[in-house]
């Protein structure tokens, strides 16, 4: 049984004969069922949009439409049983065609330039969710999925984690190099285990302090400066949780406190 379909730009066209049965200049014709031999297909950039593909493809278990063009979404609307998708730096802008991975558990979507995720919002069962690397500033359409047990959503425009509050099964969270300051929305988090904050505008640390699973924590290019938000950190330290990254020097230098000269009127009122 075949398990993975991965057209990547990485390897050479025609390694296996389920590649010329995919590839764009295929004929109509009837198709073989795929042999353990070909248990991955790879394609150099693969001009893949065409109604040959799907009749293939829907049989898979796994499949990988990586470095192909945003024709790709068009491939998805027979792929119901897949379940899991990659289409990561495919120039995806829309997601339009993604809800047809209704029985999904993992999807990547890294490194492209989308910014509207409502499309994911019916895709519950979803158990692990990389949309990092684009350009979404809304998280919200997630706060169904309770499944999601891991979310990588790094850098993109992200000022607000409204959504994530739903997310209760996560255990590893990655928001790295965003522009969020309020981690209130994690509160809830219990299973959080890994999260991933560096390169943000966190400024408190109180939200995370009693989430009992965390493990770890990456905190790197925030401003953990004052005195008690450095605390609530030590405290983490304590409990065993690994806090990387935590580097005062990003905090600005305190003023110095001159101390004023004694003069004759308070010398004067120190002898009355």
């Amino acid at each position: 049984m075949k398990l993975q379909i991965l057209l990547s730009a990485s390897c050479l066209l025609g390694q296996s004969g389920l590649a010329t049965e995919l590839g764009s200049s295929s004929e109509a014709g009837a198709t073989t069922a795929p042999s353990a031999q070909d248990s991955c297909v790879e394609m150099v950039n693969a001009g893949i949009a065409n109604d040959h593909f799907l009749k293939v493809a829907a049989d898979y278990y796994r499949i990988s439409l990586e470095n192909n063009n945003e024709a790709c979404s068009q491939l998805l609307v027979k792929l119901e049983e897949t379940k899991t998708m990659s289409l990561r730096r495919t120039g995806l802008v829309d997601l339009t065609g993604v809800q047809w991975l209704t029985g999904a558990s993992y999807l990547k979507l890294s490194q492209n330039r989308i910014e509207n995720i409502d499309a994911l919002s019916e895709m519950d069962k979803l158990e692990s969710l990389d949309i990092s690397r684009n350009r979404i500033t809304d998280l919200s359409p997630l706060r169904r999925l309770s499944h999601l047990s891991s979310l990588r959503a790094g850098d993109n425009g992200l000022s607000s984690l409204v959504g994530v509050e739903g997310l209760t099964n996560l255990s590893y969270l990655s928001i790295a190099r965003n522009q969020v300051s309020d981690l209130s929305h994690l509160e809830s988090l219990e299973n959080l285990e890994v999260l991933a904050i560096g390169d943000n505008q966190v400024t408190d640390l109180s939200p995370i302090a009693n989430l009992k699973n965390l493990k770890t924590v990456t905190l790197a290019f925030n401003r953990i400066c004052d005195s008690s938000q450095q605390e609530l950190a030590n405290d983490l330290i304590e409990r065993g949780v690994d806090v990387v990254g935590l580097d005062y020097q990003e905090c600005p230098a305190e003023p110095e406190v001159e101390e004023k000269p004694e003069t004759d009127v308070d010398h004067q009122s120190t002898e009355a």
